[in-house]
């Protein structure tokens, strides 16, 4: 039995702390690797010290059979712990979707009440896994963010921009899409970028956005038998079809993930997500490109900003 070097250390910004949150975890090292205690100390300052992290209470060096560890350099590996209140979230929003979904016809005027709940469905079962498992909001999103005035500004924009740039259709059926696909989108993304966000905290980064992308991908099943078309609009094999849809929406788990991260904002990824359905050419890609400067330029947006660890 491969024995490991488990150091519990007591992580934390300078800044994080001061609003009274606190990261911890266990950093674990294979001792083949590092033998050397000149080089497990080295990498301790290369990994935590040097990026201008803050440690404090450096514990005990300790040999043991077969810990419990999250963190192996820098990766928090799967666990009954972390897996448990992933697997409840999903068979949650799942099950609630698909409830919703098999409701009679719901409309109020030409707002289709059906199926906004059926995109309620994520919202829903993060808002009670929150509650049941205690899932800390280890990146403090919320509506508004870090800094609201941008936040609010694209959001505006983006729900005004579809009345101002589309001319086929009446205003009320513009209306009633710009709502319905907001409040939708609003649903999904708390669900995903939210809860699972936060549940996945601290997992390999692409292992977890895979993660996040494949529930995502199976989550469409709840309301549809043919994810695929429904998200691409064409007929594709399965065999085909399904890998590019989960890679698809991997990618967008890490684009968007990372925008929350940074800006701290549901309703940012909420903007991206209904515009595609709901905004027109002209509105998605002013948007998109204001996203994506944000995303890019945000250090300079927030150099005192601090980067949460996990």
């Amino acid at each position: 039995m491969n024995k490991l070097i488990v150091v519990w250390v007591d992580i934390m910004l300078a800044k994080v702390r001061k609003s009274g949150y606190i990261l911890r975890g266990y950093v674990s090292f294979i001792t083949p690797e590092l033998r050397s205690r000149r080089k497990f100390y080295r990498l301790i300052w290369e990994r935590f010290l040097k990026n201008r992290l803050f440690c404090a209470d450096l514990f005990e060096v300790a040999y043991i059979g077969e810990p419990i560890y999250y963190l192996v350099n820098n990766s928090v590996l799967m666990n009954k712990g972390k897996l448990v209140p992933i697997l409840v979230y999903f068979v949650g929003a799942f099950s609630l979707t698909f409830a919703f979904s098999q409701l009679p016809k719901w409309t109020i005027g030409t707002l289709d009440c059906t199926d906004i709940l059926c995109g309620w469905g994520p919202l829903f079962s993060g808002l009670a896994c929150y509650q049941f498992f205690k899932v800390p909001n280890q990146y403090a999103i919320s509506l508004k963010g870090a800094k609201p005035y941008l936040t609010w500004g694209i959001v505006g924009l983006a729900l005004l921009l579809p009345f101002l740039t589309i001319n086929t259709i009446s205003k009320t059926t513009i209306l009633s899409s710009v709502v319905s696909q907001f409040v939708y989108s609003f649903g999904e993304e708390f669900g995903w970028r939210h809860y699972l966000q936060n549940a996945t905290a601290g997992l390999n980064a692409w292992g977890r956005y895979l993660l996040i992308g494949s529930l995502w991908f199976l989550w469409h099943y709840s309301f549809t038998k043919d994810p695929v078309q429904a998200m691409t609009g064409q007929s594709i094999p399965a065999l085909i079809g399904i890998p590019l849809s989960v890679g698809g929406l991997s990618v967008f788990s890490f684009i968007w993930g990372d925008l929350v991260i940074k800006t701290r904002s549901i309703l940012l990824p909420t903007v991206a997500h209904y515009l595609p359905k709901a905004g027109g050419t002209v509105s998605l890609s002013v948007v998109v490109a204001l996203l994506v400067l944000i995303q890019v330029g945000w250090k300079r947006l927030t150099s005192t900003e601090p980067t949460p660890l996990l």
